[in-house]
C-alpha cells in the first residue's frame, strides 16, 4: 500500500489533469479528487492486491487510486481516445512523482466489449440522463459479467434505487449504499447555464452473491 490516509490521496489526485475537450455526447466529468479519493478509501479492501477494472476510465483518477491503494493490476477502459492520452499522461505523472512503477494496461474499447476476468470494477459511467438513456445500465451490467465487485456511481433517486436493486437481485448481487454524494457538474457544455450544479449520487457497492 503506497497510500497511509485518505487525505493524502486526494492531495495526490488534485493534481491530475481534468478533461481538454470534454464530450457532451460522453457525458465526461472528472469524478472530483475528494470524491474519488472517498471512494477509493472506502474500497480499499477490494482494491489492495486484486485485479481491477475502471469502466468508462476517462481520465483515470479512480483507477489511477485503485493503484495507489495497492491493486495488483488495473484495466483502464476508455472508448475516447483522446480521454485516454490525459489518462496516461496522469498515470505517468503519478509514476514520476512518486518514483514508481504501476501494473496497468490502457484499452481504447467499448466496455462491452472487455473480456477478461477481474476481481473488482470501480467506476462512474455515465448516467445516461441526457444524450443515451441509461447508459449507466450498460456499464453495471458488463461489470457484472466480469466481476464479483463492482463499485460504481449512480444518479441517487429513489426511482434508481429500486431498479438496481431489482438488477441486482435478477444477476445474483447484492447491493449496499456506501455514501451519499452531492456531485458537482461544472460548467462545460452550452446548454449549462450556471457555473455549477450539485446533483444527488450514490456511491454503490454491488456484491456477488455465495451459493447457499
Amino acid at each position: 500500500m503506497i497510500i497511509s490516509s485518505r487525505k493524502e490521496l486526494e492531495i495526490i489526485l488534485s493534481s491530475l489533469k481534468d478533461f481538454s475537450n470534454p464530450k457532451e455526447i460522453l457525458e465526461q466529468w472528472m469524478t472530483p479528487p475528494d470524491v474519488a479519493a472517498s471512494m477509493i478509501w472506502s474500497a480499499q479492501e477490494d482494491l489492495r492486491n486484486r485485479l481491477v477494472a475502471d469502466f468508462g476510465a476517462g481520465t483515470g483518477i479512480l483507477g489511477i487510486g485503485a493503484l495507489l491503494i495497492g491493486a495488483k493490476k488495473v484495466y483502464f477502459v476508455e472508448i475516447d481516445k483522446e480521454a485516454l492520452k490525459i489518462c496516461e499522461s496522469n498515470i505517468k505523472l503519478i509514476e514520476e512523482m512518486l518514483e514508481i512503477e504501476f501494473n496497468y494496461e490502457l484499452i481504447n474499447d467499448d466496455v462491452r466489449n472487455f473480456s477478461y476476468t477481474i476481481d473488482t470494477v470501480i467506476m462512474n459511467p455515465p448516467w445516461g440522463l441526457e444524450k443515451h438513456r441509461h447508459l449507466d445500465r450498460v456499464f453495471i451490467l458488463t461489470a457484472f459479467k466480469n466481476a464479483e465487485i463492482v463499485y460504481t456511481l449512480i444518479h441517487y433517486s429513489k426511482e434508481s434505487l429500486s431498479f438496481f436493486e431489482k438488477l441486482a437481485k435478477k444477476h445474483s448481487f447484492l447491493m449496499e449504499t456506501i455514501a451519499l454524494v452531492k456531485f458537482p457538474l461544472k460548467f462545460q457544455y452550452k446548454h449549462h447555464r450556471r457555473p455549477i450544479k450539485y446533483v444527488s449520487a450514490g456511491f454503490i457497492c454491488f456484491r456477488k452473491k455465495t451459493c447457499c
